[in-house]
């Protein structure tokens, strides 16, 4: 079936959609599953969030550099018929060496679970996200190619500025009410101190080069994400 894409009047650096869904994506199913079997009939998955990206030493154990390997996604889902719960599903994968041995013996260590939250407890969105889009991997590697070494000038090499921390994928609001997925990859800190993040189209797979996310703590919806666009 054809996919059509919404247009983005935005400046923009290109990668290809992986054409085979990754790790985190394989998860979505059983979690919705899951979801919808053990909490609400009608929960949609509204957020991803991905983390546990860490380091490693090289051979010589001198120095360390990113693994870019995430091992841990949580699944957040929302339920129209019930607007006061939210369920938080999430799944680790990806264990190093010297924790698989112990998975194999209690599989419960890496099995996936749920959680039920109060939804003043966390911020409660509601655009569910499309059963299509950019994986995290393909849109982490986009985000490394964009540049990064301009916004870490100035660093101590060690401090891992340029190292990817986290991804999230939320539908963000743009212009006059247009609805995109959008992978936010947050990396380390600039020399002042502030957050290197970038956004990257889900549903083009594109890196978005001329917009920002406003400050949440000065927004009144507390509902929807907005992209700030020049």
């Amino acid at each position: 079936m054809k996919r059509t894409l919404v247009a983005f009047p935005v400046v923009v650096l290109c990668a290809a959609v992986a054409a085979q869904a990754d790790q985190v994506v394989s998860y979505i199913p059983q979690a919705k599953s899951m979801a919808q079997t053990s909490w609400r009939p009608d929960a949609q998955l509204v957020t991803i969030q991905v983390a546990g990206y860490d380091v490693e030493l090289s051979p010589d154990g001198k120095t360390v550099k990113p693994d870019n390997t995430p091992k841990l996604v949580y699944f957040h889902f929302y339920s129209p018929s019930d607007e006061n719960d939210y369920l938080v599903v999430s799944q680790p994968f990806n264990f190093p060496p010297e924790q698989k041995d112990i998975v194999r013996q209690h599989p419960e260590l890496g099995s996936m679970r749920s959680q039920v939250l109060r939804a003043w407890t966390t911020t409660p969105l509601r655009n569910a996200l499309p059963d299509e889009f950019m994986s995290v991997n393909d849109a982490v590697a986009l985000a490394q190619k964009s540049n990064l070494q301009a916004d870490c000038a100035g660093t101590n090499a060690n401090y891992g500025c340029a190292d990817v921390k986290f991804a999230e994928l939320h539908m963000y609001i743009v212009g006059s009410g247009q609805m995109l997925p959008i992978w936010r990859i947050r990396f380390g800190q600039d020399a002042r101190a502030k957050e290197i993040t970038r956004l990257v189209n889900a549903s083009s797979g594109r890196l978005i080069t001329n917009c920002s996310v406003p400050d949440l703590s000065q927004s009144t919806d507390r509902e929807n994400l907005y992209l700030r666009c020049y």
